[in-house]
């Protein structure tokens, strides 16, 4: 046995859908290969998995393979095929799954049926010699980058039928002249025509109601955009793209030939990207209206000379004016607060800068890069700062600016040389010390902090190996996140003028062997005394009304949370306070003494990391109170043997028992899966075929059965909680019933389970979380109890074959649904309001029904329509019920 990479599911943002039918029972074959092609069968039809990349020419694909009507092009079917020139896909083809024609470098055309009526993504990304395409009337939408990097691609129509053109779908298509989007078009994505450097016009026709962000960004030669008159949502005015009303810009064409251009008055916002690589534009005038201005609003503006910010603008984006290397002159105006990062990154012909006394924070590498700026004016106002916003230019490369090997702006200390050495007096009136200021100083031992400094910001003194001690004077408010991370601080005193502690703000210093924290400390961060293996001892100023401690141990003031139990205390055994109801992360992490720990009933979680490596305990017995274990909780306890969790404990959190010596014992093992009690804890990678969850199981662990390769499995209606990424990348995962009894599914739970064709979401659940069936390539159709009040990040992200919802409210109730970013698919798919007894979804309840509902409760298997009396099970009153509604004695 051996524990699981942890896995990363990152989200990304892809739109898809897919017309294959959604048949109640799937029956798929093994591939098989016949000439050129590898395919598999579906409900009787050909599916093209594979190629051989050495087909080469032009290439008819056949339409039957095996004896089966050819419908589909599989996910990277044609991967790499780069001798391939032009293709014919047969009529009868459906769909064309993500990435088919990948990578196809020869392919210069492509003759699409107008049976598909679907495109995955990346379906021709790097197509670099395709010329012109026919989509389909059919087609619904153009998902995240179909057509990305056809650089030959001259000219493309967009038929009626698609709706969506997602993120990128034709981005960097450098020879795309011209588009004819169609006339039922709602969505345009984020740099959806990006890079398309031959376009000169585009016309928005008046369904459109969303233009992503970037979305005609970099179109070096495009000259206007018009909008249909009629569209509710856009309007141009010469070629420019703003709102309806006109409050915001939205699009400024990078082509246009003018190099002055002045933003209407009553003009409010500057979307992210409006101006970015318009070379021509010298001066853009900005009215005193505009209050917002996106990120990279002026990025590579390369000939732009000055700018003037008006003083409603509060907070300037991130990259606004980066690589606006013509820049000479700047004005910000005084009302603006913040400069984001990389701001003015790469100006190269700007030489000062007077920052206003209304700023008070600025990002990282703000003008960074700015090789000629060698005037800076940095008002006392700046509290935030990092050591790295004036790097590379003259200011900061100018030696003489430097005063014994640190480097000063106005009032404040922004970089010290990492070979610093020895003590080190912070100069008189020094207001701000920047984030990261001496960090990695390995030579520094000792340092004076003046009265005065106000702010200083995160990872000050980061690994300053040999700083041992030092004194925080009390003009100072806040310690910052990782200020002395991995120093080797032995003592510090706070002083009462502390109100709040950052992020790991001690993490890893191993030398420190006590501290007392202050009476006005409001607020302490995460992992603040992580691996600081010398500590013994926290106290709490009596006066403090937020924390308190108890024989060194830190708890919050009503000592309901336990929070951080020093490493370096010598007791083998601790009773944790009856008041405590949540032991947070980190507070046991790395006790070495302790061998046995009481956990009192009235304890409701117990977070992440709480018990990590502490090698001497030996067992454990969590209380019936106890609801949530987290990730990692009592990994790395090589000595406990006995654990007890009880049946309350509905979630339990990755890799939380790994490396115990339960866990470690092959005898807790039974045919690869690891129990605890009545929760399943861990399922070996090598674990395949069909398993069957023992019964009386109450929880499945975060990533129990991630990488396995099973096929099937059945859960118990015992089980309430699913844990996060508990079957992802199980990629052979054909089919799973998920019990009335679970009431949570979490994150992730089947990512990657790219084999998966249909699954019921039961009544009680009333989430469906992030990222919980990401990259489900081949689910068709999901049941969705009217449970379910929310839809999390990406929870259907790659979902390119679904089609069909069948979901058991009414219309305004789906519509009433909270669906958040990256769900497109759900967008596309045909949703069915179902209502209970009808169990074939064909809009009636009929005799099929009753047919249907005898098979299921003799086979024992069931649907949410199943349950007709909606008590959370299928019995023989269902079926009662259901004969009584169609003799129409019950309604």
């Amino acid at each position: 046995m051996k524990i699981k990479k942890t896995l990363a599911v990152v989200l990304t943002v892809v739109m898809i859908i897919c017309a294959l039918p959604a048949g109640v029972f799937n029956l798929i074959a093994s591939a098989d290969t016949e000439g050129y092609y590898t395919y598999s069968v579906t409900n009787g039809e050909a599916i093209i998995t594979d190629c051989d990349t050495s087909i080469s020419g032009d290439v008819t694909v056949p339409s039957t393979l095996g004896g089966y009507h050819v419908t589909g092009i599989g996910n990277s079917a044609f991967l790499g095929c780069r001798k391939l020139t032009s293709i014919t896909i047969p009529d009868g083809v459906k769909s064309i799954l993500n990435m088919a024609f990948i990578n196809c470098s020869a392919l210069e055309s492509v003759d699409i049926p107008d049976s598909v009526i679907f495109i995955g993504n990346g379906a021709f990304r790097n197509c670099s010699s395709l010329t012109n395409i026919t989509i389909p009337n059919g087609v619904k939408s153009i998902p995240d980058s179909a057509f990305l990097h056809c650089s030959a691609l001259a000219s493309v129509d967009i038929p009626d039928s698609v709706t969506i053109i997602d993120r990128s779908a034709f981005a960097s298509c450098s020879s795309l002249k011209s588009v004819e989007i169609g006339t039922r078009v709602t969505n345009i994505g984020d740099y959806a025509f990006s890079y398309c450097a031959s376009l000169t016009s585009i016309t928005i026709p008046v369904s459109v109601i969303s233009i992503g962000v970037g979305a005609f960004y970099a179109c070096d030669n495009l000259q206007r955009i018009d909008v249909n008159t009629n569209n509710s949502a856009y309007t141009s005015i010469d070629g420019v793209l703003f709102n309806k009303d006109k409050s915001e810009l939205v699009c400024y064409p990078a082509g246009k030939a003018e190099t002055a251009y002045t933003i209407p008055d009553g003009v409010t916002s500057i979307a992210d990207n409006v101006f970015g690589y318009c070379s021509n534009l010298t001066h853009v005038t900005i009215p005193s209206s505009i209050e917002n201005m996106g990120d990279s609003a002026f990025y590579y503006c390369t000939s732009l000379k000055s700018i003037t910010i008006p003083s409603k603008i509060k907070n300037l984006g991130d990259n606004v004016f980066s690589y606006c290397s013509s820049l000479t002159s700047v004005t910000i105006s005084n009302g603006v607060k913040s400069i984001g990062d990389s701001t003015f990154s790469y100006c190269e012909n700007l030489t000062s800068i007077t920052i206003p006394d209304s700023v008070t924070s600025i990002g990282d590498n703000a003008f960074s890069n700015c090789t000629a700026l060698a005037s800076i004016t940095l008002p006392d106002s700046v509290t935030s700062i990092d050591h790295n916003v004036f790097s590379q230019t003259a200011y900061y490369n100018d030696s003489g600016n430097w005063e014994n090997d640190v480097l000063y702006i106005g009032k404040h200390l922004i970089k010290a040389d990492m070979y610093l050495s020895g003590e080190y007096n912070i100069k008189e009136g020094t207001k701000t010390i920047a984030s990261g200021a001496f960090s990695n100083c390995r030579w520094l031992t000792n340092i004076e902090i003046p009265y005065g400094v106000t702010s200083m910001g995160e990872a000050v003194f980061y690994s300053c190996n040999q700083l041992t001690s030092i004194e925080i004077p009390c003009s100072v408010t806040s310690i910052g996140e990782r200020m002395f991370e991995s120093s080797s601080l032995k003592s510090i005193t706070l002083p009462d003028s502390i109100t709040s502690i950052g992020d790991r703000a001690f993490i890893n210093c191993y030398n420190l062997t006590n501290i007392t924290i202050p009476e006005n400390v409001e607020n302490i961060g995460n992992e603040v005394f992580n691996s600081c293996t010398s500590l013994a001892s926290i106290n709490v100023n009596d006066n403090n009304d937020a924390y308190t401690s108890v024989d060194g141990v830190l708890f919050n003031m009503d000592k309901s949370e336990i929070i951080c139990y020093p490493a370096a205390k010598t007791a083998t055994s601790y009773s944790i306070p009856n008041s405590v109801k949540s032991i947070g992360d980190y507070v046991f992490f790395n006790c070495k003494s302790l061998t046995s720990i009481t956990i009192p009933n009235g304890v409701t979680s117990i977070d992440a990391y709480a018990f990590y490596y502490c090698p001497s305990l030996t067992n454990i017995t969590i209380p019936d109170s106890v609801t949530s274990i987290g990730n990692w909780a009592f990994n790395n306890c090589p000595a406990l043997t006995n654990i007890t969790i009880p049946d309350s404990v509905t979630s339990i959190g990755y890799s939380a028992f790994s490396y115990t010596a339960y866990y470690e014992d092959s005898d807790n093992w039974v045919n690869d899966v690891l129990y605890i009690d009545n929760h399943l804890i861990e399922a070996n990678e090598s674990l395949s075929g069909e398993y069957t969850i023992k019964t009386g199981t109450k929880t499945i662990a975060g990533y129990a059965f991630s990488e396995c390769t099973i096929t099937s499995v059945d859960i118990p209606d015992s089980v309430t909680g699913i844990g996060e990424s508990a079957f992802s990348y199980c990629e052979g995962l054909r089919s799973i019933k998920i019990p009335y009894s679970v009431t949570s599914i979490g994150d992730s739970a089947f990512a990657h389970c790219s084999n998966l064709t249909r699954i019921t979401i039961p009544k009680g659940v009333t989430s469906i979380v992030d990222g919980t069936f990401y990259y489900c390539r081949s689910l068709t159709d999901i049941t969705i109890h009217d449970s379910v009040k929310s839809i999390g990040k990406g929870a259907f992200h790659i979902c390119d074959s679904l089609t069909d919802i069948y979901y058991s409210g009414t219309e305004t109730e789906w519509n009433n649904i909270i669906v958040e970013n990256f769900n497109t698919p759900l967008q596309a798919a045909t949703i069915h309001y179902v209502v209970a007894g009808d169990l074939d979804c064909d809009g009636t309840v009929n005799a099929n029904d009753l047919t249907n509902l005898r098979k299921l409760l003799i086979s024992g298997d069931y649907n949410i329509f199943s349950d007709v009396n909606d008590d959370k099970k299928i019995d023989i009153c269902d079926l009662v019920r259901l004969k009584k509604k169609l003799a129409g004695t019950i309604a």
